[in-house]
């Protein structure tokens, strides 16, 4: 995608790593969303991504976002008793 290795990516994010986009995930390893990154690759780095790429990433991260906010609607209503929100007691407790 952006001819150059995963490692390589990484280096240059490493480098830049104080103005760069947070990630979508910190997890190891952290991972960005490319409609995110990409441009900020392209502004700060020497490594290039083609404008379709960037298109599709865009379109990709709006779909997502429209599945998760149909996830969000969907969810139950929370209860209304504060009581369910209390820890279960145990037997020892």
């Amino acid at each position: 995608m952006v001819e150059c290795s995963r490692q390589n990516v990484r280096k240059h994010l490493e480098k830049n790593a104080p103005d760069m986009p947070s990630p979508a995930h910190l997890g190891n390893p952290a991972l960005w969303h490319l409609a995110e990154i990409g441009p900020w690759l392209i502004a700060n780095t020497p490594l290039r991504i083609p404008r379709e790429t960037l298109e599709v990433a865009r379109e990709a991260m709006r779909i997502n976002l429209d599945l998760t906010r149909q996830r969000l609607e969907s969810l139950p209503p929370l209860p209304e008793q504060e009581e369910s929100w209390e820890t279960p007691r145990t037997a020892h407790g």
